[in-house]
Protein backbone atom coordinates (compact mmCIF):
# COMPACT_ATOMS: atom_id res chain seq x y z
CA UNK A 1 0.00 0.00 0.00
CA UNK A 2 1.37 3.46 -0.62
CA UNK A 3 3.24 5.01 2.33
CA UNK A 4 0.65 8.08 3.94
CA UNK A 5 1.53 10.34 6.56
CA UNK A 6 -1.97 12.29 8.27
CA UNK A 7 -0.89 15.98 9.33
CA UNK A 8 -2.87 16.40 12.81
CA UNK A 9 -1.07 18.92 13.78
CA UNK A 10 2.31 21.24 13.69
CA UNK A 11 3.47 24.79 14.21
CA UNK A 12 0.73 27.45 14.00
CA UNK A 13 -1.81 24.96 12.83
CA UNK A 14 -5.04 25.95 14.22
CA UNK A 15 -6.81 23.52 16.51
CA UNK A 16 -9.63 21.13 15.41
CA UNK A 17 -12.58 20.43 16.84
CA UNK A 18 -13.64 18.22 14.02
CA UNK A 19 -12.00 14.69 13.75
CA UNK A 20 -10.20 15.50 10.76
CA UNK A 21 -6.60 15.63 9.27
CA UNK A 22 -5.19 19.08 8.42
CA UNK A 23 -4.07 17.16 4.99
CA UNK A 24 -3.08 14.04 3.95
CA UNK A 25 -0.11 13.13 2.23
CA UNK A 26 -0.15 9.99 0.13
CA UNK A 27 3.08 9.15 -1.89
CA UNK A 28 4.35 12.80 -3.50
CA UNK A 29 0.43 14.48 -3.25
CA UNK A 30 -0.41 16.15 -0.07
CA UNK A 31 -4.54 17.27 -0.02
CA UNK A 32 -5.25 20.04 2.20
CA UNK A 33 -8.68 20.09 4.10
CA UNK A 34 -10.51 23.05 3.82
CA UNK A 35 -9.44 26.25 6.27
CA UNK A 36 -11.03 28.89 7.22
CA UNK A 37 -10.61 32.56 8.70
CA UNK A 38 -9.77 31.17 12.57
CA UNK A 39 -6.97 31.34 15.13
CA UNK A 40 -4.83 29.37 16.70
CA UNK A 41 -7.60 27.77 19.01
CA UNK A 42 -9.84 26.87 16.00
CA UNK A 43 -12.16 29.72 16.83
CA UNK A 44 -13.48 32.02 14.27
CA UNK A 45 -11.84 35.11 13.03
CA UNK A 46 -14.25 37.77 11.69
CA UNK A 47 -12.35 40.63 9.10
CA UNK A 48 -13.33 41.53 5.55
CA UNK A 49 -13.41 39.52 2.74
CA UNK A 50 -9.49 40.37 1.94
CA UNK A 51 -8.76 39.30 5.54
CA UNK A 52 -10.59 36.04 5.62
CA UNK A 53 -9.02 34.62 2.40
CA UNK A 54 -5.58 35.73 3.72
CA UNK A 55 -6.36 34.10 6.95
CA UNK A 56 -7.42 31.27 4.72
CA UNK A 57 -4.82 30.90 2.72
CA UNK A 58 -2.04 30.86 5.33
CA UNK A 59 -3.49 28.45 7.03
CA UNK A 60 -2.96 26.13 3.16
CA UNK A 61 0.75 27.42 3.19
CA UNK A 62 1.25 26.68 6.96
CA UNK A 63 -0.19 23.02 6.27
CA UNK A 64 1.97 22.53 3.35
CA UNK A 65 5.04 23.45 5.10
CA UNK A 66 3.76 21.01 7.86
CA UNK A 67 3.61 18.41 5.51
CA UNK A 68 7.41 19.02 3.87
CA UNK A 69 5.35 20.61 1.00
CA UNK A 70 6.16 24.20 -0.89
CA UNK A 71 3.55 27.11 -1.92
CA UNK A 72 4.68 26.24 -5.60
CA UNK A 73 3.88 22.45 -5.48
CA UNK A 74 -0.21 23.89 -5.47
CA UNK A 75 -1.35 22.35 -8.41
CA UNK A 76 -5.54 22.86 -7.97
CA UNK A 77 -7.01 25.14 -5.60
CA UNK A 78 -10.74 25.17 -4.10
CA UNK A 79 -12.04 28.16 -3.01
CA UNK A 80 -15.66 28.58 -1.79
CA UNK A 81 -17.72 31.63 -1.12
CA UNK A 82 -20.18 33.06 0.73
CA UNK A 83 -20.53 36.06 -2.48
CA UNK A 84 -19.34 35.19 -5.12
CA UNK A 85 -19.10 38.71 -6.22
CA UNK A 86 -15.54 38.78 -4.58
CA UNK A 87 -14.19 36.68 -6.97
CA UNK A 88 -11.41 39.38 -7.66
CA UNK A 89 -9.69 39.91 -4.26
CA UNK A 90 -9.17 36.35 -4.70
CA UNK A 91 -7.55 36.72 -8.13
CA UNK A 92 -5.55 39.35 -6.47
CA UNK A 93 -4.33 37.06 -3.96
CA UNK A 94 -3.94 34.47 -6.57
CA UNK A 95 -1.25 37.45 -8.40
CA UNK A 96 0.62 37.86 -5.18
CA UNK A 97 1.34 34.17 -4.27
CA UNK A 98 2.09 32.76 -7.35
CA UNK A 99 4.36 33.50 -10.44
CA UNK A 100 2.91 33.10 -13.51
CA UNK A 101 4.41 30.18 -14.52
CA UNK A 102 3.46 28.47 -11.16
CA UNK A 103 0.04 29.26 -10.64
CA UNK A 104 -2.46 26.23 -9.95
CA UNK A 105 -5.68 25.22 -11.67
CA UNK A 106 -8.55 26.60 -9.32
CA UNK A 107 -12.29 26.18 -9.29
CA UNK A 108 -14.29 28.96 -7.25
CA UNK A 109 -18.25 28.79 -6.13
CA UNK A 110 -20.71 29.69 -4.04
CA UNK A 111 -21.74 27.97 -1.14
CA UNK A 112 -25.14 28.28 0.68
CA UNK A 113 -23.39 28.54 3.79
CA UNK A 114 -20.04 27.97 5.27
CA UNK A 115 -18.71 26.85 8.55
CA UNK A 116 -18.97 29.83 11.63
CA UNK A 117 -20.55 31.89 8.96
CA UNK A 118 -17.19 32.68 7.19
CA UNK A 119 -17.13 34.60 4.09
CA UNK A 120 -14.35 31.91 2.17
CA UNK A 121 -12.85 28.72 2.65
CA UNK A 122 -9.87 26.93 0.82
CA UNK A 123 -8.79 23.73 0.31
CA UNK A 124 -6.34 22.40 -2.08
CA UNK A 125 -3.83 19.79 -3.93
CA UNK A 126 -0.15 19.48 -4.35
CA UNK A 127 2.51 17.13 -5.82
CA UNK A 128 5.99 17.64 -5.23
CA UNK A 129 7.81 17.46 -8.68
CA UNK A 130 9.55 14.39 -9.72
CA UNK A 131 12.99 15.07 -8.03
CA UNK A 132 11.84 14.36 -4.67
CA UNK A 133 11.44 10.72 -3.87
CA UNK A 134 8.83 9.61 -1.34
CA UNK A 135 9.34 5.91 -0.74
CA UNK A 136 10.98 5.56 2.36
CA UNK A 137 13.75 3.04 2.22
CA UNK A 138 13.33 0.01 4.98
CA UNK A 139 10.22 1.15 6.07
CA UNK A 140 11.95 4.37 7.28
CA UNK A 141 8.87 7.34 6.95
CA UNK A 142 9.04 10.97 5.61
CA UNK A 143 12.59 9.96 3.59
CA UNK A 144 13.51 12.63 1.03
CA UNK A 145 16.13 12.57 -2.06
CA UNK A 146 16.19 15.90 -3.44
CA UNK A 147 18.32 16.51 -6.34
CA UNK A 148 16.70 19.47 -8.42
CA UNK A 149 19.02 23.18 -9.31
CA UNK A 150 18.82 25.79 -7.30
CA UNK A 151 15.37 27.28 -7.42
CA UNK A 152 13.31 28.77 -4.67
CA UNK A 153 10.85 25.80 -4.54
CA UNK A 154 13.34 23.99 -3.91
CA UNK A 155 15.08 26.07 -1.45
CA UNK A 156 11.48 26.21 0.66
CA UNK A 157 11.40 22.60 0.76
CA UNK A 158 14.29 22.51 2.56
CA UNK A 159 13.62 25.04 4.89
CA UNK A 160 10.65 23.09 5.70
CA UNK A 161 12.65 20.19 6.44
CA UNK A 162 14.94 21.93 9.11
CA UNK A 163 11.71 23.78 10.37
CA UNK A 164 10.47 20.87 11.20
CA UNK A 165 13.31 19.58 13.03
CA UNK A 166 15.13 16.92 10.28
CA UNK A 167 18.64 16.24 10.24
CA UNK A 168 20.31 16.24 7.12
CA UNK A 169 22.98 14.03 5.84
CA UNK A 170 24.57 12.80 2.41
CA UNK A 171 26.84 16.08 2.48
CA UNK A 172 24.60 18.21 1.55
CA UNK A 173 25.66 22.00 -0.11
CA UNK A 174 23.66 24.39 1.41
CA UNK A 175 23.72 28.35 0.79
CA UNK A 176 22.07 30.25 3.62
CA UNK A 177 21.11 33.92 3.11
CA UNK A 178 19.16 36.34 5.58
CA UNK A 179 15.98 34.92 5.08
CA UNK A 180 16.85 31.32 4.91
CA UNK A 181 17.96 28.65 2.47
CA UNK A 182 18.65 30.08 -0.81
CA UNK A 183 19.90 27.32 -2.74
CA UNK A 184 20.61 23.71 -2.65
CA UNK A 185 22.03 21.25 -4.37
CA UNK A 186 21.40 17.47 -3.29
CA UNK A 187 19.78 16.71 0.12
CA UNK A 188 19.16 13.88 2.11
CA UNK A 189 17.29 14.21 5.33
CA UNK A 190 15.87 11.61 8.04
CA UNK A 191 13.14 12.48 11.19
CA UNK A 192 15.29 13.77 14.02
CA UNK A 193 17.24 11.09 15.94
CA UNK A 194 16.97 8.93 13.04
CA UNK A 195 19.95 7.54 10.61
CA UNK A 196 19.66 7.28 7.01
CA UNK A 197 22.35 5.45 4.81
CA UNK A 198 23.11 7.67 1.56
CA UNK A 199 22.03 5.84 -1.32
Amino acid sequence: MTHRTFITAGDGLPAWSSPISHAVVVGSTCYVSGQLSVDAHGSYVEGTFREEAERAFGHVFRVLRAAGFARDDLVFVDVAFADLQNRGIVDELFAEYFAPARRPARTVYQAAALPFGGKVKVMGTAVADARVSTSPPDGLPRYRLLTGPDDQTFCERVSAALDMGYQLHGAPSITRGPVGIVAAQAVVWAESGRTVPRP
